[in-house]
């Protein structure tokens, strides 16, 4: 799993954000008529999916493989459902994806929620990534309270590693994966005993 710095170079076609703060955001079930040509675009920016594990852009087969099975994964009961992927809505733009799904890649922690977040260049350095960690998280526990996330950030990914560190999440471990280094956070609902 991974995670786009939200400071990688302007993409193709990189839409108009004002510049007002905070930025309104949604989380919205991802669909290819309401959000495909910027999901598109984000996943074509190589410097952009340079933080991506694999490293590569999406192809059209890609794009629509991933619209389909999200499409198929908001049909699933919360019971059996594993993968949740959102649009990243931003004054009514689509901006990027923000996903928690089943980690493949490391056998030590296979199926294990792990966060992904890959967003437009358009929105760096104004908070918007914390933000969407944050409510992405929020939606995520209320459906799986028991179940920590983890959060695998390349060693590099400077910018990234500033949000991780700014929400409080302490590095639990440095894994190589695919011959890239990692720093591993984990997060767990916090419950507020005092309500």
């Amino acid at each position: 799993a991974n995670m786009a710095s939200t400071s990688a170079g302007p993409g193709p076609s990189a839409p108009s954000i004002a510049e007002a703060d905070p930025l309104p955001i949604a989380l919205e079930a991802p669909d290819i008529k309401s959000h495909g040509a910027e999901i598109r675009d984000v996943t074509r920016n190589k410097a952009v999916m340079a933080w991506i594990a694999t490293g590569s852009v999406w192809t059209a087969h890609k794009l629509e493989t991933f619209f389909r099975y999200c499409a198929e994964e908001e049909g699933q009961p919360d019971e059996e459902r594993k993968n949740y992927y959102n649009a990243v809505v931003v004054e009514g733009v689509c901006v990027g994806v923000v996903g928690i799904h089943p980690v493949q890649y490391d056998r030590s922690l296979r199926g294990t929620p792990t966060l992904s977040i890959f967003l437009s260049p358009v929105v760096s350095g104004r908070g918007i990534g914390t933000r969407v960690i944050e409510m992405a998280l929020a939606a995520f526990w209320t459906k799986h309270p028991d179940q920590k996330v983890v959060i695998d950030v390349r060693s590099n990914n400077f910018p990234m590693l500033r949000v991780v560190e700014k929400m409080g999440l302490a590095r639990v471990c440095t894994p190589q994966i695919g011959g890239k280094h990692y720093d591993r956070f984990e997060t767990f609902l916090v419950v507020d005993d005092r309500r």
